[in-house]
């Protein structure tokens, strides 16, 4: 499988929620595993921002303890400015995640876990453009049929 997750990483997300989160996933990855034949992750944050943090073609991601290693940072990072861009998130899957180019695999299932909050909140201050659900989810679809 190509698994990507999708980390709520907002200053909303307390000290509490990032360590559940965290458990979560490595949950996640010793039921589902991870190596160089088997299941690879993609790795996507967002708060008011949205980050592409782990392609699913990186080799040095097929390890375990790596990938756990680099997701705990990641989440455990508190942003400094307010916001949850889900819908930048969805869209960076969508374009730049779900791609041959960055190692999806046309033979393996692919499966997006989104973990958040909450629902997204845009600071007045952000002046990016709202990217509906239905673009990225509609694009999603049609490329796992």
């Amino acid at each position: 499988m190509d698994i990507a997750i999708l980390g709520d990483t907002s200053r909303s997300m307390k000290k509490i929620h990032r360590e559940k989160l965290v458990q979560l996933v490595n949950d996640l990855i010793d039921e589902l595993g991870v190596s160089p034949e088997g299941s690879h992750y993609g790795f996507i944050t967002f708060d008011r921002y949205a980050k592409l943090i782990i392609h699913f073609s990186e080799p040095a991601y097929h390890n375990k303890e790596v990938l756990r290693k680099e997701i705990e940072q990641k989440i455990m990072d508190e942003p400094k400015e307010w916001g949850t861009r889900t819908d930048l998130a969805f869209n960076l899957a969508d374009t730049q995640l779900f791609t041959q180019k960055e190692g999806d695999r046309p033979d393996a299932k692919n499966v997006m876990l989104v973990f958040t909050d909450g629902k997204p909140k845009i600071s007045s201050r952000d002046k990016k453009p709202v990217i509906p659900f239905s673009k990225s989810t509609k694009s999603l679809e049609v490329s796992q049929s």
